[in-house]
């Protein structure tokens, strides 16, 4: 009995340590949610609830607009210190209403400009009611 567990010993210990090594590797992974892939391809996303939407339009235009809905959600994709540092201010949503002519209801395609190291993924709706109300 002993011959057997002497014979290739340090094999045998090389082996018991490897498995450990992998299972220790395997167990940190799984409880840490660890990604084998590239950290800078994969970034958490953050969703603002309450940004509100502002309105664009030529200086000195005196039409009033009522746009619907007011707030709306943005998803943003970056590196996750850059977004516990941002704060909801720093995206900018609005609807441009530069060459709008139309009169009555139409809908308006939101736009956003967020810092140069986040992405904007999605608005939430993509587009608003815009009404005229005077002139």
């Amino acid at each position: 009995m002993a011959a057997r567990l002497l014979h290739n010993f340090w094999l045998k210990v090389f082996s018991l340590g490897l498995a450990t090594m992998i299972w220790v590797a395997v167990h940190i992974g799984v409880t840490r949610d660890f990604s084998l892939t590239n950290p800078n391809l994969t970034h958490p996303s953050r969703q603002f609830v309450t940004l509100p939407v502002s309105i664009v339009t030529q200086p000195g235009d005196g039409r009033v607009f009522k746009i619907t809905p007011t707030q709306i959600t943005a998803t943003i994709d970056g590196e996750e210190p850059i977004l516990r540092r941002m704060s909801a201010k720093e995206i900018k949503v609005y609807v441009d209403l530069t060459d709008l002519h139309a009169k009555g209801v139409t809908n308006g395609e939101l736009r956003a400009d967020a810092p140069k190291d986040v992405t904007i993924i999605g608005l939430t709706p993509a587009a608003v009611s815009i009404e005229q109300i005077s002139p």
